[in-house]
């Protein structure tokens, strides 16, 4: 059987993440958590000196408090500070091998931890050698849907949901580098429109890829619902519906259609239109050049999408730098509902006060 110690997804935001996720979790060896640990946004290179009882301390307390003020998952931080110090971690490699380990305890009983954090492909490489049984993916998907459903969801102003457009570029730039440096049993490049278009087919191939038997009970939404009803399954919502989805529908595929504005493909695909025909993804528009100059207008008009523009236009780099800091609580999503701030929740202040007293404790130790 494969040896595997821990599994590390990402992609752009909306790409997938959720759907490719709860594949991995289906079996009984895998356990994936969406957007729950965020260790190299909160952890990796944040500490001077790992075996410091003040460190461990302070990475048990926030890590336990931060799933529970995002997720409502309850995890004990003296498990995670009991898992820190027995394992002796010494080095950021046993540092996510010793967490991971600590959610498996808390949330069922497999063997396998797994996260999935969108935006961190840049890391991928990292993760890698962490350590030679560790294995990875990353999900790409068609810009134009990608951006559609960012335009719906994001709470940025001034068109910066076409931030999207210089992210992909630098994902994709990374998926196909990371595809040559890396062989098929340690990453798994994967495309969200295959997944929907030959679910079992890319099911069997994450299967393989975790070294398990494939079940054709895998493709039944029913069995879906029933094993991933779990809190810790965290399930997106469709950012048209609002609802929470699970399962294969070719209708995903298409319904950016209606929802950007022919200047919004036309500056998508002028931009990208050579990655776009790399990865076949079939344009559209036809270029008017007035809706061209209206794109690059509206992209110009914000201050951040203007240095970012004039950097893909200069090399051809994108960037996997965001609109606004991801670490600040602030910015971050509710809870409650994905389509507010967590800031105008009413325990967001019970959060800034938790999070004071864990760094007084651990300065005092």
């Amino acid at each position: 059987m494969k040896k595997i110690n821990n599994i590390f997804g990402t992609g752009t935001m909306r790409s997938g993440g959720s759907l490719t996720s709860q594949i991995f979790s289906l079996n009984g060896k895998v356990q994936m958590f969406m957007e729950t640990f965020y260790f190299f946004r909160h952890i990796f290179k944040q500490f001077k000196n790992l075996q410091k009882l003040s460190t461990r301390y302070q990475i048990a307390n926030e890590m336990s408090l931060r799933v529970k003020y995002r997720k409502n998952l309850n995890i004990d931080p003296n498990l995670i500070l009991y898992n820190l110090i027995k394992d002796n971690v010494k080095d950021y490699s046993n540092l996510y091998h010793s967490l991971g380990n600590s959610f498996l305890q808390n949330f069922g009983n497999k063997q396998i931890f797994g996260e999935y954090t969108n935006g961190e492909w840049r890391k991928i490489e990292t993760f890698l050698n962490f350590n030679k049984h560790n294995i990875a993916f990353q999900i790409v998907r068609d810009p134009r849907a990608i951006i559609s459903s960012s335009k719906k969801i994001l709470f940025t102003k001034n068109f910066s949901y076409l931030n999207v457009i210089f992210n992909w570029v630098d994902a994709v730039h990374h998926y196909k580098r990371l595809s040559k440096n890396f062989n098929k049993n340690r990453f798994l490049p994967l495309k969200f429109e295959e997944l929907h278009i030959s679910p079992k087919k890319n099911v069997k191939k994450i299967c393989d890829f975790t070294g398990v038997n494939f079940d054709k009970k895998y493709l039944d939404e029913s069995y879906w619902k029933k094993n991933l009803k779990a809190r810790h399954n965290y399930i997106n919502f469709s950012a048209y519906s609002k609802k929470k989805q699970t399962g294969f529908s070719i209708k995903h595929l298409n319904n950016w259609k209606k929802n950007l504005l022919s200047w919004e493909v036309a500056i998508i695909e002028y931009l990208l239109k050579d990655l776009m025909d790399e990865f076949d993804y079939k344009r559209v528009s036809n270029f008017k050049s007035s809706e061209i100059k209206k794109g690059l207008n509206k992209i110009n008009s914000n201050k951040i999408l203007r240095k970012r523009l004039r950097l893909f236009l200069n090399s051809k780099k994108g960037t996997d730098g965001r609109m606004n800091n991801p670490k600040n609580p602030k910015n971050w999503s509710s809870r409650k509902d994905p389509f507010k701030k967590f800031i105008y929740d009413t325990d967001y202040e019970s959060f800034c006060v938790e999070n004071k007293r864990i760094k007084t404790i651990s300065k005092k130790l």
